[in-house]
């Protein structure tokens, strides 16, 4: 992904471009979210709530590294989701 910040090899058209993109995903994963969130409902039991959480913290990790790496705050490095 490009960073949101601007270089000397970036135009703003780039730069919107990125933005849009960044904006693009975070609604998909944003859906996703929603839908761990709505399942995490039916889980019982220490173990299932557990694994609930872990992927909803696993799944808003992933939404947080992805707008900090648009803002140039994060290298380029494998994301959780």
């Amino acid at each position: 992904m490009t960073s949101l910040a601007l270089t000397d090899t970036t135009s703003a058209s780039d730069d919107a471009d990125a933005y849009e993109h960044t904006l693009r995903e975070l609604r998909e994963r944003t859906e996703a979210l929603t839908d761990a969130l709505d399942g995490a409902d039916v889980r019982r039991g220490p173990i299932g709530r557990n694994a609930a959480l872990r992927d909803l913290h696993t799944r808003l990790r992933g939404m947080a590294a992805l707008a900090n790496h648009a803002l140039g705050g994060w290298p380029d490095t494998q994301d959780p989701q």
